[in-house]
Parts: C-alpha cells; structure tokens; sequence
C-alpha cells in the first residue's frame, strides 16, 4: 500500500519576486524608503511626458512594469 512518504517530492512553489523588489543590502545604507506608483499615477505622468504619443494610448495599453 503507497504512502505519502511515497509520493514524489515537488519542490516548494514559493513565489519569487523581481530582483527590484527585494531588498538590497549594500543599497540600504544609502536608500531608507522605496515608493511605488500606481498605473494612474504612472499614466499621468506618461501623458505629461510625451503628449503626442500619450494622445494615441490608453492606461490599459501601458506595460504592467511601466
């Protein structure tokens, strides 16, 4: 009869976060506080930067990483 000590062992599916996201220890003597913007904020601040491309795209056209 199997057992679950049988069973083949997977290995853990932890999520693994972006390089950006983990903290840095030789940057952190030098960076207190990180601050992420939201898709909004990002594409207000597109629209400020390029308005001739902006007037063509739309929020949900911009890159999750924009």
């Amino acid at each position: 009869m199997a057992s679950w000590d049988d069973a083949p062992r997977q290995r853990s599916r932890r999520p693994r976060w972006p390089s950006w996201c983990s903290p840095l220890p030789p940057l952190s003597q030098y960076v207190s506080e990180v601050e992420f913007e939201t898709s909004d904020e990002a594409y207000a601040q597109f629209q400020q930067q390029d308005a001739e491309l902006s007037a063509s795209v739309t929020p949900d056209q911009l890159p999750e990483s924009f």
